[in-house]
Formats: C-alpha cells, structure tokens, sequence
C-alpha cells in the first residue's frame, strides 16, 4: 500500500475470468514456477516490471470459479509488495490501473476473493490504529 493505498487494475471486459472487475495485478502459475516467480512473470506481462525487493505473502485461498459451460479450480496468493512509485509501470493489459483507499476499493466491482483480501486489510489497519 503506498500512502494506504492500494493499486488496482480494470480487468478487460473480454477477460476469461472475472472481466470488467477491479483486481490486483496477477495471473496463473505455470508448470515448475513457484506462485512468487509466476507473479513476477505475470506483473512483467502486465506493467513491465518484475523485480520488487520488498514483498511477502499476506493470504492464500481456493475457490472454484464457474467460467463458460464449465468451472475452473483458482488458487489465489496474495502478496504484498511494496513500490516507490507506481508511476514508472506502464499498463500493458487491461483498460485502466489507480490507487484506492481501501473504503474506496470497497466501492467497486471486485471479484469476491479480492474484497475478501481488502477487508481483510482494512480491519488490519483499524486494528493498528487502536
């Protein structure tokens, strides 16, 4: 989160999953890559860079996602990645990319695993607070 806020990026509406929704950057694992590497690889498709220093994984979750006539097993990692400034990607897929406050993104059409991490995130932070 930079300044307690997060980047966000709008999925194509044509997208195979959850097009049209807000997200986090990301995408699937290939065969022999770890989630981490599969991460990088996917922010290098996505923005143009790969190597972030500071990162961990803040969440892990499973889910079935219908998708077409048929459903698709989602094994999503969620991780924390800390940038100086966002302003140096440039948006390779998707319509649109911005920071959001987390009561903002809250606000928006998420896919349901991704409102699951932001709340999670905004309770951390009430949390913190007090």
């Amino acid at each position: 989160m930079a300044d307690g806020k997060i980047l966000l990026h709008l999925r194509s509406k044509d997208a195979w999953i959850y097009g049209g929704s807000w997200a986090f950057f990301g995408g699937g694992v290939e065969r022999r890559e770890s989630s981490y590497q599969g991460l990088s690889r996917e922010l290098g498709e996505e923005i143009g860079s790969r190597v972030f220093p500071v990162h961990r994984l803040i969440d892990s979750s499973r889910h079935v996602k219908k998708c077409g006539r048929g459903f698709v097993r989602v094994n999503d990692d969620t991780y924390y990645i800390e940038v100086e400034s966002w302003r140096r990607f440039h948006l390779k897929e998707g319509q649109d990319m911005r920071l959001f406050t987390l009561d903002e993104a809250l606000q928006l059409k998420l896919p349901p695993h991704e409102r699951k991490i932001i709340t999670m995130l905004l309770h951390r932070r009430q949390r913190l607070a007090t």
